[in-house]
């Protein structure tokens, strides 16, 4: 048997042989297919080395004479010793939570306040064209998560095998099969809810079982023990072990735990706006050219700007959406938060992200952080004029705290854009950091103030609490039979981190019930 084999792989843009920018067209320029013996090999990463314009490559990890990937069906299992585990939420944690105890025999009970993505996405386009809002059915709330009207990115930092393997049940149940090798992937937020469907299907036929439109009210305890959970519709539910992966928009029911001495602890807050330019400008600055080059994918920027200046925080971008589109992630009426997303394609005619910086200090408990950041979701409501239309500005009015968006008056945000002073809305220190961030990006981006504007606000980025868990058994540090997992936990940040921590909650109940 011939002995597998690494190559990293440079594959010049002016090399490749056609215009169709496939895997297999671009590594031809290496393997050359037309030999007799073609090489089998398997991507292992693919990215685009963009630094120097007019020399643009390709880059490639490759395993030649690849050792075969282990099903999924292969992944550890251990049986469940005790049936119907009550799942709360039906995100990226939940689902993966799900979908392990459903394999291992558990028949989990997955409650979800929301709809199932089928008609989750009639409800976001009635929000669109009527402006009232489903309160239980929106970007936020709904099978999939926030995840599911984000993009669908898949990058993450964390370095857990499990990554792997959540990248491979996506694409078998229908997400791009580029994602397992992609150095920053997404599904599109057109493409993510069919795949959501698929893996829901599979958990129902391995003996799991939805309640839609259901929500979880409290939890119910006995001591330092959780029994199960009483839901919206009076009923209660005992139940051997409740995994909450409720996402950080549940302030309710976070609240309901924090109230219960459910142990935790308070973060400082993550605030930013999100700021809006053609996708023209993007690629320009990217790749020296508006329009992408045959073979490249559309291009996202990842800045950071650190200031010398000890009094002012640093900022960063956050969730870049190319070709994407700024949406509303509100839950209430009376408040305003932006978000942004793109279809799988990246195809639309602007680029967003979130600029944000984190507090200094952290709040004195999980109720002031929640106030605090609905009073500037608040405010943001009211500025925009109400009926969710977003308050915006010329990134150069926002620097002169100059209400205007001037010619700058077509967005992406669906809903309408106001002009207004967004600057007023946040709290010094943000605002400090990123009026020094803007020109900063703009040395390393030119056009970055001339061509942005800044719309809304950016308060759902992270949770303001993270709640303590059993470092062996990943229980509640203070209620045994509670586990709290993915981004309402404080304890991930993103698709594949929060489905990550569902497996691993999954694994160690499973391990210790």
């Amino acid at each position: 048997m011939t002995k597998s084999e690494i190559l990293e792989i440079q594959v010049p843009l002016n090399a490749i042989p056609n215009a169709m920018s496939n895997p297999d067209t671009e590594l031809s320029v290496f393997f050359a297919p037309e030999s007799p013996e073609k090489i089998p090999y398997r991507i292992l990463k693919k990215s685009v080395d963009a630094r120097k314009k007019h020399a643009i490559k390709i880059l490639y990890r490759v395993e030649i004479h690849p050792t075969p990937i282990a099903p999924i069906a292969d992944y550890p299992i251990k049986k469940a010793k005790e049936l119907h585990p009550i799942i709360v939420g039906a995100g990226p944690a939940g689902l993966l939570a799900a979908w392990q105890l459903a394999r291992s025999g558990a028949c989990p009970i997955i409650i979800e306040r929301g709809q199932p993505v089928e008609q989750r996405k009639l409800d976001i386009r009635e929000f669109h064209h009527t402006h009232t809002l489903n309160t239980e059915s929106h970007y936020l709330f709904g099978e999939g998560g926030a995840g599911t009207y984000s993009d669908g990115k898949l990058y993450t930092r964390i370095k857990d095998p499990r990554c792997d393997l959540i990248l491979q049940l996506f694409a078998a149940h229908g997400a791009p099969e580029e994602i397992q090798w992609l150095q920053r992937p997404h599904i599109g937020s057109d493409k993510l809810p069919a795949m959501i469907a698929n893996l829901r299907n599979e958990i129902i036929a391995m003996g799991g079982t939805f309640k839609w439109e259901t929500r979880c009210e409290s939890l119910i305890f006995e001591g330092n023990k959780c029994k199960g959970v009483v839901l919206s519709t009076g009923e209660k539910l005992e139940a051997p072990a409740v995994i909450l992966g409720i996402g950080h928009s549940a302030r309710s029911l976070i609240l309901h735990l924090v109230e219960n001495h459910v142990a935790h602890a308070v973060k400082n807050i993550q605030i930013g706006c999100r700021v809006e330019h053609p996708q023209t400008f993007v690629n320009q600055n990217t790749y020296g050219n508006p329009i992408v080059p045959q073979h490249l994918p559309i291009p996202e920027y990842h800045w950071v700007s650190r200031p010398e200046i000890n009094s002012v925080l640093s900022a960063t971008s956050f969730c870049m959406c190319p070709g994407g589109e700024i949406i509303p992630a509100t839950d209430r009426n009376g408040i305003l938060c932006t978000n942004g997303m793109s279809p799988y394609k990246r195809n639309g005619a602007f680029a967003n992200a979130a600029i944000i910086a984190t507090m200094p200090n952290a709040p004195a408990s999980a109720e002031d952080a929640f106030r605090f950041i609905e009073q500037i979701e608040r405010r943001a409501y009211a500025l925009g004029g109400g009926n969710f239309c977003a308050p915006a500005q010329t990134i150069k009015g926002f620097l002169k705290a100059d209400p205007t968006l001037g010619k700058n008056t077509e967005s992406s945000y669906d809903l309408g854009i106001v002009p207004a002073d967004v600057s007023q809305l946040l709290p010094r220190p943000i605002f400090n950091a990123l009026n020094y961030a803007f020109p900063y990006f703009d040395r390393i981006a030119p056009g970055f103030i001339a061509q942005g504007k800044v719309v809304g606000v950016e308060t759902r980025i992270s949770s303001p609490v993270r709640f303590l868990r059993n470092p062996e058994t990943l229980e509640s540090e203070s209620h045994a039979g509670l586990y709290i997992t993915g981004e309402g936990a404080g304890c991930a940040g993103g698709i594949i981190s929060a489905a990550v921590d569902g497996l691993r909650i999954a694994e160690a109940y499973l391990e210790h019930c």
